[in-house]
């Protein structure tokens, strides 16, 4: 994967939750090509900022982390 800058990682989420009603942490990953560790760090700045919404899934026993905007 080619380096990127941080805000357009953030840019990049945004866009792709706006297109999506709302996505899985691994979707969001596979379609802005962010390695997890960059999309962990980024997700949780927009989580903190109330920029996103996190719910869990219906899995059992480890449900998928599901993300839309505000």
């Amino acid at each position: 994967m080619k380096r990127r800058d941080t805000i357009l990682i953030l840019e990049d989420i945004l866009k792709v939750l706006k297109q999506e009603k709302e996505l899985s942490f691994n979707q969001v990953q596979k379609k802005t090509s962010t390695q997890w560790r960059t999309m962990k760090k980024c997700i949780d700045f927009l989580s903190k900022t109330n920029l996103i919404t996190e719910r869990r899934g219906d899995g059992v026993p480890n449900p998928e982390r599901l993300f839309s905007l505000r």
